[in-house]
């Protein structure tokens, strides 16, 4: 599977709970990439900061029309 999939993938999680084929391809494929497996726990790493950055202005909610701007702006940026 590729990279750029998976990477869809964990961020798709972070927004909510993923299937159970999500969760096991995610996990198959982290157990032999160590690319991803970085940008796992990297991309986890600035979820937590951004939670504590936003929850001294406001709970960490988005509106589904933020939500998919934001996956919209993290697909234009991969493929720059």
């Amino acid at each position: 599977m590729h990279c750029k999939r998976i990477i869809r993938k964990i961020e798709k999680r972070s927004f909510g709970l993923p299937s159970k084929t999500d969760r096991v391809e995610i996990q198959f494929h982290l157990s032999y990439c160590k690319s991803c497996r970085n940008y796992e726990k990297t991309s986890a790493v600035l979820d937590k900061m951004l939670q504590a950055m936003y929850s001294v202005a406001r709970p960490m909610e988005f509106t589904t029309s933020e939500k998919n701007e934001l996956i919209h702006k993290l697909n234009d940026s991969r493929n720059i």
